[in-house]
């Protein structure tokens, strides 16, 4: 897998970040290992459709229908989506990745993009009690499922921020593409996302130190008028504050 770009999420006691990467999920290299790969399906479908990620996991071994029967945890009433058990020792060898995370958004609604922020709120129920520190994903329905990049990508991005800046105990969201078209079209929306961040945190970053400054010097002239106040005070009470003596 080959890293094309990534944003990063500044927060206190680490810095997790969103990467896009061109590579094959079903091959993902020891430096890549993911806890959790995300896959997306038809509601209750896991048929291994030629040209899917879910065909490409079934030709290797891996088989979605086979985990939705004894899932780890359910989510598909509540966030239309369900998290495996952990794999085979001898799987998770072979693929670097622990868990699989099936997404079925149909269950919810028709606008898939508009429910992504389901698959964090699903891995935040989770996330603070296990070590699931990285999640690999592709660009979830945009296969057979033909939601547009242009929908999805940015839909995807922006609940990753949200919910990394919220706390979601991350490290690192990589998402997958896996030919020169997707480059092409999700590369320049990424980008774009990542500039227009990082300009914004630089601008929250800038008022937040102007408002500390503010705060600094507004506290100083409080102090100051505390003094004189008590300067006053002392001097009407009869006392000389010079030499503490009455006068």
């Amino acid at each position: 897998m080959q890293l094309l770009s990534q944003i990063t999420i500044p927060r206190p006691g680490d810095d997790p970040k969103i990467q896009l990467l061109i590579g094959d999920l079903t091959n993902i290299q020891k430096e890549h290992t993911a806890d959790i790969l995300v896959v997306s399906a038809y509601p209750g479908s896991y048929t291994p459709v030629p040209n899917t990620l879910m065909a490409a996991l079934y030709n290797k071994g891996i088989h979605v229908g086979e985990l939705a029967k004894d899932k780890e945890i359910n989510l598909l009433d509540q966030l239309g989506c369900w998290l495996s058990k952990p794999l085979n020792q001898k799987l998770q060898d072979e693929f670097n990745i622990k868990r699989i995370l099936c997404f079925e958004p149909g269950i919810h609604s028709k606008e898939q993009e508009s429910v992504v922020g389901n698959i964090f709120r699903c891995i935040n129920t989770f996330a603070f009690d296990t070590q699931n520190n990285v999640v690999a994903m592709p660009m979830l329905a945009s296969g057979n499922q033909k939601i547009p990049v242009e929908k999805m990508l940015p839909a995807i991005l922006d609940a990753a921020i949200f919910w990394l800046e919220s706390g979601l105990p991350l490290k690192c969201l990589k998402l997958a593409l896996y030919n020169e078209t997707q480059i092409q079209e999700a590369l320049p929306i990424f980008i774009n996302k990542k500039q227009s961040y990082e300009l914004s945190a630089s601008i929250k970053e800038h008022f937040a130190g102007v408002s500390e400054s503010l705060k600094k010097e507004n506290l100083g002239e409080e102090e100051n008028k505390l003094k004189n106040k008590e300067y006053s005070q002392q001097h009407y009470e009869g006392k000389d504050i010079t030499n503490g003596d009455l006068k």
